[in-house]
């Protein structure tokens, strides 16, 4: 399972985040770049399992505000397992492989 890294109170753009997951978690290059083809992806379109490690933005009244929460229901909506611990949403995403765990996440 491969980890991913996303910490909002570092990226200053939707295009920006979009890059970096698509990027990170090897989308397809006909990616769109929006929420409904990042929900399509993280559903249907990985080729890897996935922890999606998502640090939620400490500014509320970024101009970001509206995408970060829906940029977070994305990712409750789709995943197959979900853990917040210490301000972070940890989101799983796997296929019909078995997944191996690396201890040092626990």
């Amino acid at each position: 399972m491969k980890l991913v890294q996303l910490d909002l109170n570092k990226v200053g753009s939707e295009n920006e985040v979009h890059n970096l997951l698509m990027e990170q978690m090897q989308f397809p290059q006909e990616y769109e770049k929006n929420l409904d083809a990042l929900f399509d992806v993280l559903t249907s379109k990985l080729e890897d399992n996935y922890c999606v490690e998502l640090t939620r933005c400490e500014k509320k009244d970024t101009k970001l505000a509206d995408f970060f929460s829906e940029l977070e229901q994305i990712f409750v909506d789709a995943a197959r397992s979900l853990d917040e611990r210490d301000g972070k949403l940890y989101a799983v995403f796997e296929d019909t492989r078995s997944v191996e765990f690396n201890s040092s996440w626990q």
